[in-house]
């Protein structure tokens, strides 16, 4: 048969695949997920005490420390696109005592610069 290539209408980083080279795979089947280099998104965890000040829709600016640029601090604006209902739980010990916390995720989409690259570990300022 010769070789043959898949392309994507999309340019970015391809995340997962889930079909290997010569397997047979039905005509509109998952064979690879891609993360576009347009947009990213960011997961956050924050603590139940935090979540009274963050809103949907909410503008945020994320710093990312180890930035690809010759600065090494890169900034991007961005947005929460979702707060997760349920909860993760945490035990932290303070003053001889235990307290279990809750933690959400909150999804915020923003669009990379050139010196984003995808896996990097961001800070968020969610603003006052």
């Amino acid at each position: 048969v010769g070789e043959q290539w898949l392309s994507s209408a999309v340019n970015g980083i391809v995340a997962s695949v889930s079909a290997n080279p010569g397997d047979t795979v039905e005509q509109g089947a998952l064979i690879a997920t891609i993360h576009p280099n347009s947009a990213m998104r960011l997961e956050v965890l924050a603590e139940e005490y935090d979540l009274k000040g963050i809103t949907v829709g909410q503008a945020v600016t994320i710093s990312f420390a180890n930035g690809l640029s010759v600065e090494g601090t890169v900034e991007s604006f961005g947005g929460i696109q979702y707060v997760e209902e349920e909860t993760t739980t945490d035990t932290e010990e303070e003053e001889d005592e235990e307290e279990e916390i809750a933690y959400f995720s909150i999804y915020i989409a923003f669009t990379p610069t050139e010196a984003i690259a995808y896996g990097m570990t961001g800070e968020v300022s969610f603003g006052e």
